[in-house]
């Protein structure tokens, strides 16, 4: 770092344990407002999905009543094939299927 910066006061010290002035972030605790929409890494992954599919799969009938037990055996935690089935029963468009998989998934 030159001088300048150190002269206008830009420099830090480093936040290290045992230093005066640590804070520890991990300890801080964290705000969440209820309203915000969850963030997308504590959306669950697809390959969660996939790994629990016999759970999720009531759930995603309870979401789309149309859905047949031959539908869910076919989509097996695939999203690409939720989407494609949501589209043939419920006549959406692309768009709007990932949309809803998308709103779907924020309740998870």
């Amino acid at each position: 770092m030159d001088r300048e910066s150190l002269a206008q006061g830009k420099w830090k010290p480093p936040n290290v344990v045992g230093m005066p002035g640590y804070h520890d972030a991990a300890a801080a605790p964290a705000t969440k407002s209820d309203d915000a929409p969850a963030p997308k890494s504590q959306l669950p992954t697809w390959d969660t999905i996939a790994g629990n599919w016999k759970q999720i799969a009531g759930k995603l009938k309870e979401k789309w009543g149309g859905l047949t037990d031959d539908d869910i055996v076919e989509i097996n935690g695939r999203r690409e094939q939720l989407e494609g089935r949501l589209q043939a029963h419920y006549g959406y468009t692309k768009e709007q299927a990932q949309s809803a998989v998308d709103e779907w998934l924020k309740t998870k």
